[in-house]
């Protein structure tokens, strides 16, 4: 299967056809925030070999307690910013604007 790290061909639309990946991540004031990944993130081309082809960008979780890390896959889909002073992270989906206008 496709979480078993097998690489399948598929069409672009059958691409689009994979669910969005939703995180909930806790804030800074108790409450959570929501952070999506798209199906073309996690879905990658250069894990396997042939045009079309795809496989799954996320390992299978290596820890003991069952928790993976949200790597690169994750961070293609958004700008972080780490504020090591303050112990925080900050979210922004690549190609948002910074400008308030």
């Amino acid at each position: 299967s496709l979480f078993e790290q097998y690489c399948y061909h598929l069409t672009p639309k059958q691409l689009a056809a994979f669910p969005t990946l939703g995180f909930e991540v806790p804030d800074m004031q108790g409450g959570t925030f929501f952070l999506e990944v798209p199906p073309d993130m996690y879905l990658q081309s250069n894990r396997c070999l042939g045009a079309g082809t795809y496989g799954l960008g996320i390992d299978p979780a290596l820890h003991a307690d069952g928790s993976t890390v949200l790597g690169d896959v994750f961070m293609q889909a958004y700008t972080i910013v780490h504020d090591r002073a303050q112990r925080r992270l900050g979210f922004a989906k690549t190609g948002d604007s910074c400008d308030p206008e």
